[in-house]
């Protein structure tokens, strides 16, 4: 693709091309952001079309970009099901639910932005980006941090010699106490059966940007990790399950009644308390969603299971190291600070807009002020970044210049793979190798790691996908998350999905399915409370309960052997004929249910800098001996601004 797309000559005296057009796939926070760049700078992208299952969200992109009807979809299934619409779709989807819609829009012709990570397991990344290669489509995955004038100003230094060869990288990631429990600790990312593991689902970011840094290939990874806090064992006496009718709650620091509830009754409606409620969040709703959903648990009686802190050490080609350290304990929030160590200066960046440069020889000491964002827009996440990748993705697509985007298929899976790498040698114990650890994905190398059978540890996100894992595991509890009984197991006629009988099951469910399984077998699952065990084969065998249905294997729909013209001679027409549905796509089975939730509002909030405010204030305040007002305004700053899960 790269060899066939070059910038038109004579560009200054060229007439402007026309905007291209997009399609936002999951209208959640993050969606929303991108989209902004349509409303800022109508002449370079048009928002022609949402596919959104939370009739909210979904009617917010309409209205701010005053879609008919034909254009709004309540999942993503019904847009793939139709020709060509767009130039590109932007998937902002939840993690575990990036590859079906990226796989089958790749399909169809449309270039995409996609939210990071690529995918939570090796083998959808590689899927990912061998279908974007294979239909000749431009991919962007949102690593944003690449696309600052902060980091193009530290890569030009690096690149040009000016601290020498990089010895050392030095990075942290401090991502905010109260940002962690809200999303780590009680929200979408507390754990991996849902998600993915912390140093995918936060920190894929900063291994990407060490790798970018560097410029070489990494070869080695160690890594020490665990959740060292947010246990039961650490619970302080006294303290209740739920925030509301907590003793300790007012001494707390992860108070929830603090964090979500005081600012809505001071008049906030942003992120993260916009992240709780459906709609516009008001003080009733939000206590009811206190006393009764997730975001009012107590931190220490919570289900979460990703890390808290991590440490990873790479070495790269020729001998590089670099080490990343993220924490949850920090009073600021993503404000990332990076040290680069060279043989002739070192370089050192706040994260933001601010590098310092010192040169071993002159000894001079020079500070640089890059900038972030323009002035006039409103996506000045990440330090501008939103706003940088954005426009870089949109001019890519007008100029027919894939050069601009620098978060490619290839660039990105590398970065991801050192990822996979690091959590495999966390939970080994082991350093291993980066470019053979990851031949049977992630718990093969932690089987292979450990002297095991690689083949036979293979995870079930990576057999049979990430939406049948996430049922699976749904079932294990119950609804106010106490455990469940071993699944019964049925055969009605009226079941879909075929489930591998290779493929290694969670433990519970293992044993409830015993050997029942074969390559061909369909099943039927259905989750019993304990109290019911006794009667669980029966009940099963009658299709009692609540039966969740098991997606069938991600699939391509069939497609007739049309040619497919590449990335530079495509025009910029929507309609533009491009392969064509023979038959209906068939989706997962939970796809109209999952697959089109997006990352939602604790991913980003549209002003970080703001988030890094808040969290200041937060900290200050869980610091100080508090009146109900005071502790109210600084939690209102916090839970005003938010701060990015990315």
């Amino acid at each position: 693709m790269a060899a066939e797309a070059r910038r038109p000559s004579g560009e200054g005296s060229s007439p402007e091309p026309p905007p291209a057009s997009a399609i936002i796939v999951g209208a959640g926070a993050r969606g929303k952001t991108y989209a902004q760049y349509g409303l800022e700078h109508p002449d370079r992208l048009r928002i022609v079309g949402v596919a959104e299952p939370r009739a909210h969200h979904r009617n917010i992109v309409q209205q701010r970009f005053d879609l008919p009807p034909e254009a709004v979809f309540t999942d993503w299934t019904q847009l793939a099901a139709r020709p060509r619409m767009a130039d590109a779709v932007i998937i902002a989807t939840q993690d575990t639910m990036h590859v079906a819609p990226a796989m089958a829009f790749a399909d169809l012709g449309y270039h995409i932005l996609l939210e990071k990570p690529m995918a939570v397991s090796t083998h959808d990344c590689q899927r990912i980006a061998d279908a974007a290669k294979r239909n000749n489509v431009l991919l962007a995955v949102c690593h944003v941090l690449r696309y600052t004038p902060y980091m193009r100003k530290m890569i030009e230094l690096i690149r040009s010699g000016a601290i020498g060869e990089v010895v050392n990288v030095s990075h942290l990631e401090p991502i905010g106490s109260w940002h962690f429990a809200h999303s780590y600790v009680r929200g979408a990312w507390r754990r991996e059966d849902e998600s993915s593991f912390m140093l995918m689902t936060k920190c894929c970011h900063d291994i990407d940007l060490i790798r970018h840094i560097v410029g070489k290939s990494c070869q080695r990874v160690a890594s020490f990790g665990s959740v060292s806090h947010f246990r039961r064992d650490k619970k302080p006496p006294g303290a209740g399950m739920r925030c509301l009718s907590c003793s300790v709650e007012p001494t707390c620091p992860f108070s929830a009644k603090r964090l979500y509830l005081d600012p809505c009754r001071e008049g906030h409606r942003g992120w993260p308390i916009s992240g709780i409620t459906d709609g516009e969040p008001t003080p009733p709703d939000v206590e009811e969603a206190l006393s009764s959903g997730p975001y009012g648990r107590c931190v220490y009686e919570c289900d979460n299971d990703v890390c808290d802190q991590q440490v990873v050490s790479m070495e790269f080609d020729g001998g590089v190291t670099a080490t990343l350290t993220t924490a949850a304990f920090t009073h600021k929030v993503c404000q990332r600070h990076t040290r680069v160590f060279g043989t002739r200066g070192e370089l050192e960046g706040d994260g933001d807009s601010e590098l310092v440069w010192f040169d071993f020889a002159t000894r001079a000491r020079k500070v640089i002020h890059t900038g972030t964002a323009p002035a006039t827009t409103r996506m000045t996440g990440h330090g501008g970044a939103d706003y940088h990748l954005a426009d870089a993705f949109v001019q890519a697509l007008r100029q027919r210049d894939p050069t601009r985007v620098l978060s490619g298929p290839d660039e990105t899976l590398e970065s991801h793979l050192i990822v996979f790498a690091a959590e495999a040698a966390r939970r080994s114990g082991q350093v291993l190798s980066v470019p053979t650890a990851l031949k049977h994905g992630l718990h093969g190398a932690v089987a292979e790691a450990r002297g095991g059978d690689p083949s036979s540890h293979a995870s079930i996100v990576e057999r049979v996908g990430p939406e049948l894992h996430q049922a699976l595991r749904r079932l294990e509890r119950g609804p106010d998350d106490s455990p469940m009984a071993p699944l019964g197991m049925a055969l009605p006629p009226s079941t879909t999905a075929p489930i591998s009988a290779a493929a290694t099951l969670p433990p519970r469910i293992e044993a409830a399915l015993g050997g029942v399984l074969t390559p061909s077998t369909k099943v039927h699952v259905t989750a019993m409370p304990a109290h019911t065990l006794p009667a669980a084969a029966a009940a099963a065998g009658a299709g009692a309960g609540s039966p969740l249905r098991s997606p069938a294997p991600y699939a391509s729909p069939a497609l007739t052997p049309l040619g497919r013209p590449s990335f530079a001679e495509r025009g910029r027409s929507a309609n533009t004929p491009h392969r064509q549905l023979t038959a209906p796509l068939s989706p997962p089975p939970l796809a109209s249910n999952l697959s089109d939730l997006d990352d939602d509002d604790d991913d980003m909030v549209e002003d970080e800098d703001d988030a890094r405010q808040g969290g200041k204030a937060a900290a200050a305040n869980q610091s100080s001996s508090s009146s109900s007002s005071s502790s109210s305004s600084a939690a209102a700053a916090a839970a005003a601004t938010g701060a990015a899960r990315g």
